[in-house]
């Protein structure tokens, strides 16, 4: 798939959605929830969630002096029975899924202080609630602009992957196929768009609701219209929402600042590439290249400014 930055001289109508600026503007409007609900029971098929409320995003930290952990959205159901932590990450990260894992750690642990203020807010006229450990169910959703490894990709086995986008985790046993679920606390739901394939010219060729949200997040920037075959009406409200010329003055600045600085940091790969390549330095070449797949720099795009072949560059990751 073609996933290259766009360009800063060329105006475009739809934002890009894998920017953090972009991302909030679109999906964090509490006046406009149909966007993220729809992501939401598409990334986690049978929930059916039809409301849910913001939560603030930052949360302290653990101890004074700590600092506080900011997500990208987090939110609940009315009825506090699910908490959602949804995060756009565009650059690669090495260990991601601990990351996820630590990052978990926080809505688990604000249910636990929930029930610690409850107690403490009751008098001694009332019986107190009894403390226990029961959890409502944190949903840590990942919408990432590179892969992650999967046991699987070395086998050719995609069934891991649904629709060979989406692979979902929760806390089982790891004998008799995986089906004893230790709690139902905690779930991990991760959306890779560098897995989508679908090229840019032919948007027919999603037949799913997923494909078309992971088309969205790929190609948002280069659409000049809503495709034809895109019939819900989810999708059709995030792309108005994500109209350049309906952002606020600070949105406008804040997206094109962010915007700006990733053309810069792709720039000096660029540079960083040519200067190796004029050299005649494979050595340097290699590690350009290993610098550029940790960036999060799409395959396609990096063969194309490199020459390398696909088997190569991926030869690289590992």
């Amino acid at each position: 798939m073609t996933n290259q930055t766009p360009s800063a001289s060329k105006p475009t109508r739809f934002a890009d959605l894998r920017y953090d600026s972009a991302f909030k503007i679109v999906f964090g409007n509490p006046n406009n929830k149909g966007p993220m609900l729809g992501v939401i029971n598409t990334l986690i098929p049978g929930l059916n969630i039809v409301d849910f409320e913001f939560d603030d995003k930052e949360i302290p930290g653990y101890f004074i002096g700590d600092r506080k952990t900011v997500f990208d959205l987090m939110c609940h159901t009315e009825d506090r029975k699910q908490t959602f932590v949804i995060e756009m990450q565009f650059a690669g990260q090495k260990y991601f899924g601990d990351r996820a894992l630590f990052y978990s750690t926080y809505p688990i642990r604000e249910q636990l202080i929930s029930i610690d203020e409850e107690y403490r807010w009751r008098t001694d006229h009332i019986k107190p609630k009894r403390r226990d450990y029961s959890l409502s169910p944190v949903y840590m959703i990942n919408i990432l602009n590179f892969d992650l490894p999967h046991e699987a990709d070395n086998t050719g086995d995609s069934k891991f992957l649904r629709d060979g986008l989406v692979s979902s985790y929760s806390l089982r046993g790891d004998l008799g196929g995986g089906r004893d679920l230790m709690t139902d606390a905690l779930h991990f739901v991760f959306l890779e768009l560098t897995r989508f394939s679908v090229p840019f010219e032919n948007p027919e060729w999603c037949k799913t609701t997923l494909e078309q949200i992971a088309y969205i997040f790929c190609y948002a920037s280069k659409l000049e219209d809503i495709p034809e075959n895109f019939k819900e009406n989810f999708i059709h409200q995030l792309l108005r929402s994500a109209e350049i010329a309906n952002f606020t003055a600070e949105q406008r600045r804040n997206y094109d600042t962010e915007m700006t600085t990733e053309i810069d940091k792709l720039a000096q790969l660029d540079y960083q590439y040519d200067k190796g390549h004029d050299a005649g330095k494979v050595e340097g070449k290699i590690e350009i290249v290993k610098k550029m797949l940790a960036k999060g720099m799409a395959i396609e795009l990096i063969c194309e400014l490199t020459g390398l072949s696909k088997e190569d560059v991926l030869a690289l990751r590992q």
